[in-house]
Order: structure tokens, then C-alpha cells, then sequence
């Protein structure tokens, strides 16, 4: 190997500057990182009627004001691409947990002040409950199809 080296010394150091070179590059592309294509506005289901109908909006922080009426983020699935669908739950933050996020303050605890509830019925709980841990697990309702329980994109 040796041998190799002293003989092909200007292979050797032509190979050795482009190597250090791309680890210079990988290094500052690291560093500044790279930005993801603009894709527009990320958008999500809510609700103004405890999830019987939904619209889609950019994303915004619930509880919001939606044409005169509290607006609630709804979770919606289908399991048949889109043909029918429901709303397995409905999210919103505490009001304690809005104040936090005016104030820029972080959000602790393990449901970072966000509610979720079944459309229709039932109190807002802590996201972070086994409770609402079932009722956030997506579930066929009876006689829609058979297909796989998939999320709906707005």
C-alpha cells in the first residue's frame, strides 16, 4: 500500500481534497440545513356543531371563532376512500392551556392542555387519559362498510 502511495502520490491527494471536500459540504448543508418545498397551507377538519358536519381550514389552534360559532378541530375517517365518513373526535385546548400559548409560554403535562370528546355527547377530557385513549381510537360504525378505517384528508 505503501508502494501505492509514493507511486500514485497525485492520485492520492486528488482523492484525499475531494473527500474532505463533500465532508465539507454534508458539514455546512448540516449546518444551515435544508428548507422542504413550500407546499402550501396544511389544512384539518373542525367543527361549529359537535362534529355532525365539518369544513375544511388552514390549521389554527382550537377553540376558535368560525362565522359567529366556537369551532372545535374534528377528526374525521372513512373506510371507504372517501365515500363516507365520520368523526371519531372532537379536540380543543383548556382555556388555561390558550392563555399558555398567548403568553408564548410552554405547555406541560402529559395532554399539553388538550381536551377531546365524542361528537355528539359526553365532557371534554385530558387527551392524556386512557379514556381518551379509547374514545381517540378510530372505530367502524356499524352497517359503513367493511374497507380499512383510514384518516380523511381535507
Amino acid at each position: 500500500m505503501r508502494e501505492y502511495i509514493d507511486k500514485e502520490r497525485k492520485v492520492v491527494v486528488a482523492v484525499s481534497v475531494a473527500l474532505i471536500a463533500i465532508g465539507l459540504v454534508c458539514i455546512v448543508m448540516e449546518i444551515h440545513g435544508r428548507r422542504a418545498p413550500h407546499l402550501g397551507p396544511v389544512r384539518a377538519f373542525y367543527s361549529t356543531d359537535d362534529g355532525v358536519s365539518v369544513f375544511a381550514d388552514d390549521v389554527k389552534t382550537p377553540p376558535f371563532n368560525h362565522q359567529g360559532a366556537q369551532a372545535v378541530q374534528a377528526f374525521a375517517y372513512t373506510c371507504d376512500g372517501g365515500a363516507h365518513h365520520w368523526v371519531q373526535y372532537l379536540s380543543k385546548y383548556s382555556d388555561d392551556a390558550l392563555k399558555q400559548l398567548a403568553l408564548k409560554q410552554p405547555l406541560e403535562g402529559p395532554s399539553y392542555g388538550v381536551l377531546v370528546k365524542k361528537p355528539g355527547h359526553g365532557e371534554w377530557i385530558p387527551q392524556g387519559t386512557p379514556e381518551a385513549h379509547e374514545l381517540m381510537e378510530p372505530k367502524r360504525p356499524d352497517g359503513l362498510g367493511s374497507g380499512d378505517v383510514q384518516p380523511l384528508a381535507p
